[in-house]
């Protein structure tokens, strides 16, 4: 079910506070370009900046939801809703849960015709501190066959990170992709700026949806983030599980 995946990719044995540094930082790959502006609307900031041996830049948006943090980490645990707030996100699923704190899933992006459909298999990893939560994404593409009808992304890279700001939530999301096979140039810029902006303004309305009432953060005796609970009497549709 829906909460026992939460849990299992929330959960830890242990938590250690030497996460801070990591999660203050959380360099998804190394990379000493200067960032620069790329969009500010609908509450969202976005900086780009270019990667290193790749033609293509990679993004950092940030924004601040005023909901409760366990809302919006309910969100992002909830894979097949992705197409309901990610942009272009047409499906996704989970295709493994390899421990308490990672798992694999696969992701189909709708891009503009005549651009063919990409799709992605991602590792996804989290860690926690006292304040905050950070979800690492990498690409595995040779986890599964490719498929006949999207080209298959090889290398990407980012994060999203969750920070408590009194009753509402800091977040970060940082991305790199490199989209393969020919895409047209404005397509690329556009989605810069385009994805992280409409994404994450539908993640802001997206959490606020009933499903996720209830959904709190369960801290050890040091204050530190262990897991995500939900009541046990709320229940999602098997649909959309």
């Amino acid at each position: 079910m829906y909460r026992e995946d939460v849990s299992r990719l929330l959960r830890r044995s242990a938590l250690n506070l030497a996460l801070t540094a990591c999660l203050a930082a959380c360099p998804a790959a190394s990379n000493d370009q200067p960032w620069q502006p790329g969009a500010n609307e609908s509450g969202v900031l976005v900086e780009v900046r270019d990667v290193p041996g790749s033609k293509y830049q990679e993004f950092r948006a940030r924004t601040t939801i005023d909901l409760p943090m366990a809302r919006v980490l309910a969100v992002l645990a909830d894979i097949p809703a992705c197409p309901q707030w990610m942009h272009q996100c047409e499906r996704a699923r989970t295709l493994e849960d390899r421990s308490e704190r990672e798992r694999i899933i696969h992701q189909v992006t709708n891009l503009p015709f005549p651009v063919k459909s990409r799709d992605l298999v991602l590792r996804v990893t989290l860690e926690a501190d006292a304040r905050a939560v950070l979800v690492r994404l990498e690409a595995l593409p040779g986890h599964i066959p490719t498929r006949s009808d999207a080209v298959r992304i090889r290398k990407s890279h980012g994060h999203y990170r969750l920070e408590e700001a009194g009753t509402g939530t800091l977040v970060e999301w940082q991305q790199f992709a490199d989209p393969a096979g020919r895409v047209p140039a404005f397509i690329v810029r556009g989605m810069m700026t385009e994805l992280p902006v409409r994404s994450l303004s539908r993640l802001r309305s997206w959490a606020r949806e009933p499903r996720y009432d209830g959904f709190r953060l369960i801290r050890d005796a040091q204050g530190r983030i262990e897991r995500l609970e939900r009541p046990a009497a709320q229940s999602i549709p098997a649909s959309d599980v």
